[in-house]
């Protein structure tokens, strides 16, 4: 069902009932969705995948946060 999705030609408003949608499907549709849309790609922020309790676009951010942190610190480790 997903394969077909191109979440790139879709408008925000339509984004945002599409994750709503899924975000409230049993478990067998969210993976079906997790392994066919890359929720990853940046429309699907909102989403909360299977397994998490934060959105798409906070773990993304988390995870900028992190290496920007980590990449500060072996620089700074360096300098020694």
């Amino acid at each position: 069902m997903f394969q077909a999705l191109d979440v790139d030609t879709l408008t925000e408003d339509q984004i945002i009932e599409l994750v709503a949608a899924v975000q409230d499907a049993p478990p067998e549709v969210r993976e079906a969705f997790e392994e066919e849309v890359d929720i990853f790609s940046g429309a699907t922020d909102t989403y909360v995948p299977l397994g998490s309790v934060v959105p798409v676009g906070t773990r993304r951010a988390l995870i900028v946060i992190t290496t920007v942190t980590t990449i500060a610190a072996i620089g700074a480790t360096r300098r020694w």
